[in-house]
């Protein structure tokens, strides 16, 4: 399960990447997802920041962490940065599919 998170608002942006999509599913830790959930910011940030490229999941969780850390304006220009990026359906935990895009577009929403 691929968690993304925002602050305290983790329910509203988790997703699993069980659905078929355009990228390969990589598991949750190669994306951070554990480290995010369980509050150590710094070890997803520093797993994320040199693999994330411009995979929009990643980029997604990298926003989270730094969110998280509360580093809003990091977190900003990734939100930014995975919205650009190729977009791919993810499927929600509540069992919604949302593309990448716009579940970036929410976690910027959510950012103070």
């Amino acid at each position: 399960m691929l968690r993304v998170t925002v602050g305290s608002m983790a329910a509203a942006l988790m997703i699993t990447s069980g659905l078929a999509h355009a990228q390969p599913v990589e598991a949750a830790a190669d994306m951070g997802g554990m480290a995010i959930t369980s509050g150590q910011y710094d070890a997803a940030i520093g797993a994320l920041k040199s693999s994330a490229g411009r995979d929009a999941g990643k980029l997604i969780n990298l926003a989270n962490a730094y969110a998280g850390k509360g580093l809003l304006v990091e977190a900003r220009r990734t939100y930014q940065a995975a919205i650009h990026a190729q977009s791919y359906d993810v499927t929600l935990a509540d069992g919604r599919t949302a593309s990448t895009r716009s579940v970036a577009m929410r976690g910027l929403s959510l950012l103070p």
